[in-house]
């Protein structure tokens, strides 16, 4: 069986590499004949974005990298993997992209035209897929994510493009990113979690890992700001809301989820390490669509108070229901974070743009926000209309998209032999930080009346197996051994 499983993961490295070598070909080949830089002298400032840019890409590498370090043996995996989605994302975007361009207007030249805003809407389309990555993660092999990235970056390139014809506002992507990402993620993590990745005994945390995840929600915390305004024009009304709005929300999000934390986890009144490290940015999710829009920042809290309610219910209530009544294991809890205040955030820029005119906008101002907003027929009534019907249309392309992407996942690769384990494809230092139960395989055999007791950091003395124990003691010197001496049974 050993065999048999390594063979099985060796399989699928060399398919992820092929997969490498076919998506660059691909990208080579076409970046080759179409790909040019716009020199478009009306183009807005390039460097004037550029640190917004840069700001994006530390929530995507860094942010969604390590908020997803929480699995205590996949850390270099969460990293690692979320590191190679950015960098195919980069590639493949433009291109799609420029076809559906051309599907939409026969008239339009198939060229890709490289800007800094070209940039920052491909950290966009990685930003959607590592989204439909956390409902996954610990349970796809890397040439599935490849397959995953290749068939979800066109459903994403899609909808965006009928958001720009229809002249949707979204300028954060609560639709756009987040709820196609996390609806896409849910269909894929349904068709494709194994049984046994139920209440299996890695998918979980320690104390090391919920700290690194917990790096990545102070990042996305503090840069998320930039993520919903920088598809603004530099320097205008618009994006000075949208970091006041974002940020406003943020903060409200994040008092409601230490709130509700402590209200609905009943057994011990302490605050949820997954609540702190997720609920808290739900206002950022739910402010994508009406960030840039004239709210009043009142309405800002509001609606980031609501997110941070909605998701910590789900992390601690909503979670452990679907996973019970209908199957979905749903590792990063996509559906709590991304999807939920999502579709709030959709709701509510339908509502906000129904009322567009009423808060003494100009024609300009308007038009920076709703790009249909010139036209003879527009008003915004119908506004609010485009904005519902938007929603409906990205929950239809995400659902159908991932259905396709889940049938040709499951046809071309295999599920990962070990669940939640980094060690099935990246080498692991022979040193590293270990559960006591890893720890207790590498000491000698002892005889059946004796017993091994771990002392952690808090102190409490942990009986394992029923059995008596004496000290462990991890030495860090050169011979990097494990040393242990008997002691009479300890319990607690």
């Amino acid at each position: 069986m050993g065999h048999l499983a390594e063979a099985v993961t060796i399989s699928e490295q060399k398919k992820f590499a092929l997969a490498i070598v076919l998506i660059e070909i691909f990208c080579v080949i076409i970046h080759g004949c179409v790909a040019v830089y716009d020199n478009d002298p009306d183009l807005p400032d390039n460097a004037a974005r550029y640190p917004m840019w840069q700001d994006i890409n530390v929530m995507i590498f860094v942010g969604f990298g390590f908020l997803m370090t929480f699995l205590r043996t996949y850390q270099f995996s969460a990293v690692g993997y979320t590191f190679v989605i950015g960098a195919i994302s980069f590639q493949l975007y433009p291109i799609w992209e420029a076809i559906w361009k051309c599907a939409f207007d026969l008239d339009a030249p198939f060229k890709i035209h490289f800007n800094t805003l070209t940039l920052m809407t491909s950290s966009f389309c990685a930003g959607a897929i590592l989204i439909t990555f956390g409902g996954m993660i610990g349970k796809v092999s890397g040439f599935q994510m490849a397959v995953c990235i290749f068939f979800e970056t066109i459903g994403f390139t899609l909808n965006e493009r009928i958001s720009i014809n229809m002249g949707v506002a979204d300028i954060g992507g609560s639709m756009v990113i987040h709820t196609y990402g996390a609806v896409f993620g849910l269909i894929l993590a349904k068709m494709l979690s194994p049984r046994s990745s139920f209440g299996h005994k890695k998918a979980e945390s320690n104390y090391i890992s919920d700290l690194t995840s917990f790096i990545g929600t102070i990042f996305l915390y503090m840069y998320w700001p930039s993520f919903n305004a920088g598809p603004a024009t530099p320097g205008s009304q618009a994006q000075n809301r949208a970091y006041i709005n974002t940020m406003l929300s943020l903060s409200a999000s994040c008092m409601m989820t230490f709130l509700i934390s402590l209200l609905t986890r009943t057994e011990d009144k302490k605050f949820n390490m997954i609540d702190i490290q997720n609920a808290t940015l739900a206002g950022g999710v739910a402010m994508g669509t009406c960030a840039n829009m004239n709210i009043l920042p009142v309405w800002a809290i509001l609606i980031g108070a609501l997110a941070g309610i909605i998701s910590t219910f789900g992390f601690s209530k909503l979670q452990s229901f679907l996973e019970n009544k209908i199957g979905l294991h749903d590792t990063c809890g996509i559906m709590n974070l991304h999807c939920m205040p999502g579709i709030l955030g959709g709701v509510w820029g339908a509502v906000a743009a129904a009322k567009a005119s009423s808060r003494g906008d100009n024609a300009a101002q308007l038009l920076e926000v709703y790009p249909k907003s010139s036209d003879a027929d527009w008003s915004q009534s119908k506004q609010g209309g485009i904005q519902v019907a938007f929603l409906f249309i990205t929950i239809g392309i995400a659902f159908g998209s991932a259905l396709f992407t889940g049938f040709m996942m499951k046809l071309l690769g295999n599920t990962p032999t070990q669940l939640f384990e980094d060690g099935e494809t990246f080498h692991i230092p022979r040193i590293r930080f270990e559960d006591p139960e890893e720890i207790i395989t590498k000491i000698p055999k002892m005889p059946h009346s004796q017993v091994l007791l771990v002392t952690e950091q808090n102190g409490s003395k942990n009986n394992i197996d029923g059995e008596k124990i004496g000290m462990i003691e991890l030495q860090n010197g050169a011979s990097n051994t494990i040393s242990y001496q008997t002691s009479s049974a300890v319990k607690n």
